[in-house]
């Protein structure tokens, strides 16, 4: 019956810390599932080491949290960005361009393409 297992608690059981590599590894694969979405309705996304290194380091505060607070900053820091974008323009086909600047901010640039 149910009541013959034994109860664990959460402080019995070994949780296993991603690396540093795991973790940038995960920043490209999230970043990586934005470029297909945004593909999927014609849009482009390029991003270099230095996007994925900058997502890193906010994500990296909340390590103990495992890959979770990595969306979230995704989500935070460039998704809504460029959802603002494409709400403010009517142009189809954009490529959008993610960089660090000189201040160590993320900046979302524009590239109108044509098929």
């Amino acid at each position: 019956d149910l009541h013959s297992f034994p109860t664990r608690r959460s402080s019995d059981l070994a949780i296993n810390q991603l690396s540093d590599d795991n973790l940038k590894e995960i920043v490209r694969l999230e970043l990586n599932k934005l470029v297909v979405r945004l593909n999927g309705i014609g849009h482009n996304v390029k991003y270099n080491d230095s996007v994925v290194d900058y997502v890193f380091k906010i994500a990296e505060k909340d390590k103990k949290y495992g890959a979770r607070p990595i969306g979230r900053v995704i989500q935070r820091e460039i998704e809504n960005r460029i959802t603002d974008i494409l709400l403010e323009t009517e142009d189809e086909h954009i490529t959008f361009v993610v960089n660090i600047n000189e201040n160590n901010d993320i900046i979302i640039e524009t590239q109108k393409w044509y098929i």
